[in-house]
C-alpha cells in the first residue's frame, strides 16, 4: 500500500469498512510459500480467496483506486 501511494486512503477505508479490515487481516500474512502448505484446510483456502477477491476484498479495493 505504501509503495502504491494508497496507504492513507486504505487506512481510512479500512477504519470505515469493517469487512475490508477483516479481509486485510486475513490476506496480509499470505505468502507465495503458503501455496505449497498442505496443512491449510479447504475452509482456510476459501476464506483467503474471499478476503482477496470477494465483494469487500482487497483486490477489488485496489482496482477501484489504482
Amino acid at each position: 500500500m505504501r509503495v502504491a501511494g494508497l496507504e492513507r486512503e486504505f487506512e481510512a477505508d479500512r477504519n470505515a469498512e469493517p469487512h475490508l479490515a477483516v479481509n486485510w487481516a486475513i490476506a496480509k500474512d499470505w505468502s507465495e510459500n503458503a501455496r505449497y502448505d498442505t496443512g491449510i484446510s479447504e475452509t482456510q483456502a476459501r476464506d483467503l480467496y474471499s478476503a482477496v477477491a470477494g465483494t469487500n476484498g482487497v483486490l477489488p479495493w485496489v482496482r477501484r483506486r489504482w
